[in-house]
């Protein structure tokens, strides 16, 4: 039996997933200041506040590696910053297009490898 691929994101689909994911780390970071400054350092709860603005910031990473991977010329047309770190987000995109695009992709077919 062949395996099958599942679909890459588009460039269009990275840049749509890039800019949730900064409003959501923005997000993040500002809850975690909040605890942060509210409790203990000691407290488990307040390290773990920092530990998912960094796991975030991971999955960033591995995301922008793979949108470079697969659009190598969007690292030079954005000056080495790629899709996942540059400034100057959209802020008319909303969370239903998110949402759109999870639809769209769970009905997309798995080509054959």
């Amino acid at each position: 039996m062949k395996s099958r691929r599942k679909p890459r994101l588009t460039l269009e689909q990275h840049d749509l997933v890039a800019r949730h994911l900064q409003e959501y780390r923005d997000g993040l970071l500002a809850i975690s200041r909040i605890i942060t400054s509210a409790y203990p350092v000691s407290l488990p709860f307040v390290g773990r506040a920092g530990k998912a603005v960094a796991e975030l910031d991971k999955l960033r990473g591995d995301l922008e590696s793979e949108a470079i991977r697969d659009f190598p010329e969007v690292q030079t047309q954005q000056g080495k910053k790629g899709v996942y770190y540059r400034a100057g987000w959209d802020p008319s995109i909303t969370t239903a297009d998110l949402e759109a695009l999870a639809a769209k992709l769970a009905r997309t077919r798995v080509a054959p490898r």
